[in-house]
C-alpha cells in the first residue's frame, strides 16, 4: 500500500503466473510512481504527474491503467478518500478499462476483498475512494475535482472538449496526477499538436514505443498483421507512427482505380439491384444520400448517385430536403429500398417513408456488428477492386478521409470533423448500403443461384427480406432490402 513496486511484484497474470515487466513497462511504472502516491497523499518525491506513453496495438495500455487505479484506490488513507477520472475513446473502451480490473481481480483474490467494479465505477467498498469511468462523448465535467485523471486512447477522441475540461480540473489540485496512454494517431490533428507541445514541457514525462516490442507478442502475429493490413494502418497501430492526416481505411490507388464511371446513373439498366444509405444529421453535420447498385452477374457494385447538404447558417440541416431527394431516387432507381441509422432524427424519416410506401430499415450505428460490417466491407471492396465509381469530387475526398479506429470488440469507421466538408457524410452513406450491395453482388459471382443468407440487421424487421414474386430476380431474400417491396 505504500510502495507501488511492492503491489506490482506481488500480482498474478490470468494464467496463475506472477506478472513480470517488461522493460519499458518498468520504465514508465517508475518514471510515474511517485506521482501516483502524492495523488493519494503519501510523500513522495522526484518522479513525474504527469505523463503520456504512446504504445502499439497490444502493449498493456488498459492492464497497465487498471492496475495502477487499483492500486489507487486500495492504498489511499481511510481518513482521505480519493477520487479519480478515467476518460476513454468511446463506452466500448471504457468497458475495456473496467474489464481490465475485473481480471486483476479475478486473478488476484485479495484484491476482491476491497476493490469492486460497477457499471460505471470503481470503488474501495471499504472506504469512499471511487473511481469514475466515462466516455469522451459524454458532457463536459469542468466541475471535477478529482486526485488522479487517466485519459486513455486520447489519439481516438473525436473532440478536445473533454480534454480540455479533464486538463484544466488537474490543476484544482497540487498532487493531481493525470497520464494519458494511447496509440499513435494522425498528424494535423489536435492530438498530434498537444503530444508535440508537450514534449517540451518538462513537467511531462513523454514516452513513445519504437514499434512492437512486447515480450508477449510473437513475430508469427505480427506478420500477419502485416499481411492483412493496409500499410498506412499497420504503420500506425503497429509501428507506433504517426501519419499523414489522409484517411487510413482506404490506399489513395484504390479510390483512384474505382473512377472508372462516366456520371450517375439513369435507374434503367438491366442486372442491377439498386438501394440507397442515408447518413442523417439534423443540424451541425452534413446530411448524405448515396444510391448503389449491385450486378450479380458481373460481381461488381456501382455508384448510381450520390448527394448530400450543407448545413444553414442556424446550423439545421434541410431535412425535408433530404426526405425528398430520398423520395426521388426511390421512384428513379426501381423502388429501391433504403438503409438508415435511426439516431439523429432517423427514426422519424425512416416512419415518414414507410407510410408513403418506402421501404425503410434500421442500420444502427450503436451497433458494433453492423460498424464491423460497414468498416470491413468498405476496405475489402475497395482492396479488391469490386467498386466503380463515377468522378463526384466531394464522395472522392470524403472516402480518403476515412479511418479505422480499434474498439474494445472490433472495429469502426472514422474521419475527422470540420464545417467545410462535414464528417465524411458521402463516404458513410456509401459504407451504409454497400455490405448489401457486396452481398448481392457476390451471390451470383460463382454461378449460383442460390440467394445468400438474410444479413444481421434485416433479421429484426417483420417487411424485410419477403419473397417478392412480382420482381424478376433469382436472390428474392437480399432483393428486398434493395429493390422494395
Amino acid at each position: 500500500m505504500a510502495d507501488p513496486a511492492v503491489y506490482r511484484s506481488l500480482l498474478h497474470l490470468d494464467n496463475g503466473d506472477p506478472w513480470v515487466l517488461d522493460g519499458w513497462q518498468d520504465q514508465f511504472f517508475r518514471a510515474t510512481d511517485a506521482g501516483w502516491q502524492r495523488a493519494i497523499g503519501h510523500k513522495a518525491a522526484g518522479g513525474f504527474s504527469r505523463a503520456w506513453s504512446v504504445r502499439p496495438r497490444g502493449h498493456s495500455k488498459s492492464t497497465d491503467i487498471g492496475s495502477m487505479v487499483a492500486w489507487a484506490l486500495l492504498s489511499a488513507p481511510r481518513e482521505r478518500p480519493v477520487k479519480g477520472v478515467v476518460a476513454a475513446a468511446d463506452e466500448d473502451q471504457a468497458r475495456i478499462v473496467a474489464d481490465a480490473v475485473r481480471r486483476i481481480i479475478r486473478a488476484n483474490a485479495w484484491l476482491g476483498g476491497y476493490i469492486d467494479v460497477q457499471r460505471g465505477r470503481i470503488i474501495n467498498t471499504h472506504t469512499d475512494s471511487e473511481c469514475t469511468i466515462i466516455a469522451s462523448d459524454a458532457a463536459t465535467s469542468y466541475g471535477l475535482l478529482a486526485d488522479f485523471i487517466i485519459a486513455d486512447e486520447l489519439t481516438y477522441w473525436r473532440s478536445r472538449e473533454l480534454w480540455d475540461s479533464l486538463f484544466s480540473a488537474s490543476a484544482k489540485k497540487p498532487t493531481c496526477f493525470l497520464a494519458v496512454l494511447s496509440n499513435a494517431g494522425i498528424i494535423d490533428s489536435w492530438q498530434h499538436a498537444l503530444w508535440l507541445k508537450l514534449q517540451t514541457d518538462p513537467s511531462w514525462f513523454c514516452h513513445s514505443l519504437p514499434g512492437p516490442v512486447a515480450s508477449w507478442i510473437s513475430p508469427a502475429a505480427l506478420a500477419e498483421q502485416a499481411r492483412v493490413l493496409l500499410p498506412i494502418v499497420y504503420q500506425r497501430v503497429w509501428l507506433n507512427i504517426w501519419v499523414r492526416g489522409i484517411g487510413d481505411a482506404i490506399s489513395l490507388d484504390d479510390i483512384t482505380a474505382s473512377i472508372t464511371q462516366a456520371g450517375p446513373m439513369l435507374g434503367d439498366e438491366p442486372g442491377f439491384y439498386f438501394g440507397g444509405g442515408i447518413d442523417l444529421s439534423s443540424k451541425r453535420d452534413h446530411s448524405a444520400v448515396c444510391i448503389l447498385a449491385a450486378n450479380p452477374h458481373s460481381g461488381r457494385v456501382r455508384l448510381a448517385y450520390c448527394e448530400s447538404w450543407k448545413p444553414r447558417a442556424d446550423g439545421t440541416v434541410d431535412v425535408i430536403g433530404v426526405q425528398n431527394a430520398v423520395i426521388r431516387c426511390h421512384y428513379r432507381y426501381a423502388r429501391c429500398g433504403f438503409l438508415i441509422d435511426p439516431a439523429e432524427g432517423g427514426h422519424l424519416m425512416l416512419q415518414h417513408l414507410r407510410i408513403l410506401g418506402i421501404t425503410m430499415a434500421e442500420k444502427s450505428f450503436s451497433s458494433q456488428p453492423n460498424l464491423n460490417q460497414m468498416a470491413t466491407s468498405i476496405v475489402q471492396g475497395f482492396r479488391d477492386r469490386k467498386i466503380d465509381l463515377y468522378d463526384d469530387p466531394d464522395l472522392i475526398a470524403d472516402l480518403g478521409r476515412l479511418n479505422i479506429q480499434d474498439r474494445a470488440f472490433g472495429v469502426k469507421l472514422a474521419a475527422p470533423r470540420d464545417k467545410q466538408h462535414g464528417h465524411a457524410d458521402r463516404a458513410f452513406a456509401l459504407a451504409i448500403a454497400l455490405p448489401t450491395a457486396l452481398a448481392i453482388a457476390m451471390s451470383g459471382g460463382n454461378g449460383s443461384r442460390e440467394p445468400p443468407p438474410l444479413l444481421p440487421n434485416t433479421q429484426s424487421d417483420p417487411d424485410w427480406g419477403r419473397d417478392v414474386r412480382d420482381i424478376d430476380s433469382p436472390y428474392p431474400n437480399l432483393r428486398d432490402e434493395f429493390r422494395g417491396r
